[in-house]
């Protein structure tokens, strides 16, 4: 099943499908700019992690985003950095909620990180567990 025309409207009018991972950039990205900031502040514990002007469109960098309740707005975002190997995580961001952390990591993203780590596997799990909760 590929993306509809009507998907590309959406996305540009900054709608977002419920349960579904879908890419933000150009307008869908400008108008969720504070929420990203603020999925990212709350992952981070930390309220200055990263600012909304900070967040645009850079050659490179994806931004997936996730909304799960009955809001219009994001409530877990993925930042990836397209590299010669594939994607690497580089920010995530969830806002609190136990559904929202769970859906952050695959079992996809936790092998790429047991098979990029040195530390082994219990160690890989605790930073990535740490990540989530």
């Amino acid at each position: 099943m590929g993306i509809g025309l009507k998907d590309i409207l959406k996305e540009a009018a900054g709608q977002m499908p419920k349960d579904s991972w879908v890419p933000l950039s150009g307008k869908a990205l400008d108008k969720f700019k504070d929420e990203i900031s603020d999925l990212l502040a709350i992952a981070s514990k930390n309220s200055t992690s990263i600012s909304a002007a900070d967040i645009k469109d850079k050659p490179g960098y994806k931004y997936m985003a996730l909304d799960l309740d009955k809001d219009t707005s994001p409530d877990a975002i993925k930042i990836y950095k397209q590299k010669g190997s594939g994607k690497v995580i580089i920010g995530v961001g969830h806002d609190d909620s136990n559904k929202a952390k769970q859906q952050l990591y695959t079992m996809k993203d936790i092998q790429k990180g047991i098979e990029d780590q040195d530390e082994g596997l219990l160690g890989t799990l605790r930073t990535i567990i740490s990540k989530i909760f």
